[in-house]
């Protein structure tokens, strides 16, 4: 906002991120309908950008059209690893290899869904799978709390990066209302890692369009726990190794859309 109104003729870049004020609406502080709220919006998008580095293609379709007009820019997920750290032995979490690894490692703050992990849980079935959790953000104690004593449910503190790989199924989500405003760059580090994701979110989002062919989805709707305990009950092995490698060529595929992007940002400053 305050970049639209001191540069507005300057040449400036916008760096998206998460967005504002879109931020506060999301999480209730301010309603859409709020006049205040329609006059920074105004404010916001009042005068366009030179340049545009977002976070995802849908994102920048999403402010290309506040603006009203199509922004050169480019496309910079965050979350894609730029060196392989993967650890090939064995983490001593992962005891049972005849079990598939299912985790939800990392935030869990206002733009994510308590539920959706909530849901996984129930839906986990301890013959044929584990799920590890090391969670931390807003939500962190209540779904500790709901995973105490359930059986196939480990919860930690930490797992080291180089250990992501260890995951087989990485649970992300990103409530509606945020859907464009962030991108998790949980999910593409997950991807990055060579591992598949279940996501709780919008299609339209760029956790789930950049990502798809590694991911499966779930609205967050009334079908959301029978569609995630009916995954868990059917998904084979296969199926989960096929997600994988196709995570590894996502992977290669986000690294050289990342330096094409620096390349080109770089020939900016000139």
């Amino acid at each position: 906002m305050w970049a639209s109104i001191l540069l507005k003729n300057k040449d400036w870049i916008l760096w998206s991120m998460d967005l504002f004020p879109e931020g506060y609406a999301a999480i209730g502080t301010i309603q859409k309908s709020n006049w205040l709220y329609k006059k920074l919006i105004g404010l916001t998008y009042k005068n366009k950008p030179g340049k545009i580095i977002a976070l995802g293609p849908n994102q920048k379709k999403y402010i290309e059209a506040n603006y009203n007009s199509n922004l050169e820019g480019v496309i910079l997920p965050c979350g894609v690893f730029s060196e392989n750290r993967k650890m090939s032995d064995l983490p001593a979490w992962k005891k049972d290899t005849s079990k598939t690894y299912i985790g939800y490692l990392g935030n869990c703050g206002i733009p994510h869904s308590p539920s959706f992990v909530k849901a996984a849980m129930d839906a986990i079935n301890p013959s044929k799978q584990k799920m590890i959790l090391v969670v931390y953000g807003v939500h962190a104690e209540e779904l500790k709390k709901y995973a105490k004593d359930k059986d196939g449910i480990i919860i930690m503190e930490n797992v080291p990066r180089n250990e992501l790989n260890h995951v087989d199924i990485h649970l992300v989500s990103l409530l509606d209302s945020w859907t464009h405003v962030a991108v998790p760059s949980k999910a593409v580090s997950s991807v990055c890692s060579g591992s598949a994701i279940l996501f709780c979110g919008n299609k339209e989002s760029d956790s789930y369009a950049l990502l798809k062919e590694a991911a499966w989805q779930v609205d967050e709707d009334n079908t959301m726990k029978e569609k995630i305990k009916t995954l868990f009950d059917s998904i084979s092995i296969e199926e989960i190794e096929i997600k994988k490698q196709k995570a590894l060529n996502i992977s290669s595929n986000l690294s050289t859309l990342v330096k094409g992007s620096y390349d080109e940002i770089a020939t900016w400053a000139y």
